[in-house]
């Protein structure tokens, strides 16, 4: 088996190399890049992909996989088990995606985020319409692609973010969160009398100041900035290759400062998560979060539970009001009461 492990590690070094530098792209995309170089640097990063696409479908990389899969048993580093069958698990898209089909959507998904954050800033659906039928039909077409006798229609894409649930298995959760949640969140809200403060939506909060907050956020949750940074882009989001490299972004409307503040909160959730991944996983496929919906229950809990608490409220109002002395002079802790 060891020749195996070495090929199966030698090319997954030089794809962590590739899935690097297309990580950057994107980020940069997301962040910074100027408008015009949407159409540039999509050639740039079909080129990438291509040359990342060669590695993965290197039939000796193919064959180590399987026979690594195929001998498990005599793998004795569990967690190495772990990302053998990951591995195995993402060579469907090798063997049954067509290449130039899988190239083209990759591609596109990531222009399509610039599309997407144009029709956004002009809120105009139609701009980003044709783009979004590109992803559906590509989509459905991969459900075709993948199908196998266990696994048959959404539960393929289901199964790609949160492995081994399905609609069943979400119906049945949903279910229960609807007869138990939705009477209990009416209860209360029917309870409470007060009315939101009307003085918080004629305000206006300039973005200078909400950084301001946002960075005075990053010191009371110990965002490690020598690790992550944060950055403004048309929706917030937490991206991030490694242990010691894992950013986060957030957005800011004058008109709606507290969006921006848990935005801010939520996507710390997400990057602390990140960052605190054991860093021996940073060079193989197993760097990251357990899954998506453990994912997000870090990022919810630090935004819900923490963010949205009085008692953080109490202790971290005085500094908004600080920097918010007029906007903010007849606005209690409770942020619109």
């Amino acid at each position: 088996m060891e020749q195996y492990i070495e090929m199966y590690k030698a090319i997954q070094k030089k794809l962590k190399a590739y899935e690097y530098v297309i990580w950057l792209m994107s980020w940069d995309q997301e962040t910074e890049a100027p408008d015009m170089s949407v159409d540039y640097r999509s050639k740039q990063f079909q080129v990438m992909a291509e040359e990342a696409y060669k590695l993965e479908s290197d039939p000796k990389y193919v064959e180590a996989i399987e026979k690594l899969f195929e001998n498990l048993d005599q793998l004795k580093d569990k967690e190495f088990q772990i990302e053998i069958k990951k591995a195995h698990k993402a060579l469907r898209i090798v063997k049954k995606v067509p290449k130039d089909e899988w190239i083209t959507y990759q591609v596109l998904t990531q222009s399509g985020s610039h599309i997407w954050a144009q029709a956004k800033e002009k809120n105009d659906f139609e701009m980003f319409a044709p783009t979004l039928e590109k992803i559906v039909e590509f989509n459905k077409k991969l459900v075709k692609y993948l199908e196998t006798p266990e696994l048959k229609g959404y539960d393929i894409l289901l199964d790609i973010y949160e492995e081994g649930f399905g609609v069943e298995k979400y119906d049945e959760f949903f279910g229960k969160l609807r007869e138990e949640l939705v009477p209990f969140v009416l209860e209360v809200t029917t309870k409470n009398k007060e009315r939101f403060n009307k003085k918080l939506t004629k305000a206006v909060f300039p973005t200078d100041k909400q950084k301001e907050f946002s960075n005075y956020l990053l010191e009371i949750f110990k965002y490690d900035t020598k690790k992550g940074l944060l950055k403004e882009s048309a929706h917030p989001f937490t991206s991030g290759v490694s242990s010691v490299d894992t950013r986060i972004t957030t957005h800011y409307h004058e008109d709606n400062f507290v969006s921006s503040i848990f935005s801010t909160i939520h996507e710390m959730g997400h990057g602390i998560y990140e960052l605190q991944n054991d860093s021996k996983y940073d060079d193989t496929a197993l760097h990251g979060g357990t899954s998506l919906g453990i994912h997000e229950s870090q990022s919810r809990m630090y935004e819900n539970m923490i963010g949205r608490s009085l008692s953080f409220w109490k202790t971290h109002y005085p500094k908004l009001k600080e920097l918010f002395p007029k906007q903010l002079k007849d606005v209690d802790k409770r942020l619109g009461h």
